[in-house]
């Protein structure tokens, strides 16, 4: 029993560690307040409570002509069925979502600028993805 314990305290930690990352790679973009602490791998259950939007994470709203001043979410909860993970859905529930945003003229974009802003955003990843791999080629050396 000794064994299967150990392992389910390291599957647990495994998965403990994906389910940071991910929330780091898709929520912590747009949130501030993600932390381990919200997460219980076993039960799969994750919550979250009082986040904070990142204005500067939504200035894509402002091509349709909104401004986004404010944004909170009160409780975030994200249930993982891991046993029936092939057959059953991952619940996202949103609770009070304050949004204070305002209506600002703008210009439509032009064609090239489009172009422009795609390519920049483009090249502006492919140099995050090159300086991880720089950071892990020094960390393995």
């Amino acid at each position: 029993r000794t064994c299967t314990c150990t392992f389910v305290v390291f599957q647990s930690a495994m998965l403990e560690k994906v389910l940071e990352r991910i929330l780091q790679r898709y929520l912590a973009p747009y949130v501030d307040g993600i932390s381990k602490d919200g997460i219980s791998v076993l039960s799969g259950n994750l919550e979250f409570k009082d986040l904070s939007l990142k204005v500067d994470a939504f200035d894509f709203l402002r091509k349709g002509g909104i401004l986004l001043r404010f944004g909170r979410v009160g409780r975030l909860r994200i249930h993982v069925p891991w046993r029936r993970l092939a057959s059953a859905q991952i619940s996202i529930e949103l609770e009070v979502l304050e949004v204070n945003a305002e209506r600002i003229a703008t210009e439509l974009p032009t064609e090239e600028q489009i172009i422009a802003e795609f390519r920049a955003a483009r090249a502006k990843k492919v140099e995050k993805k090159m300086q991880k791999l720089q950071e892990m080629a020094e960390a393995m050396e």
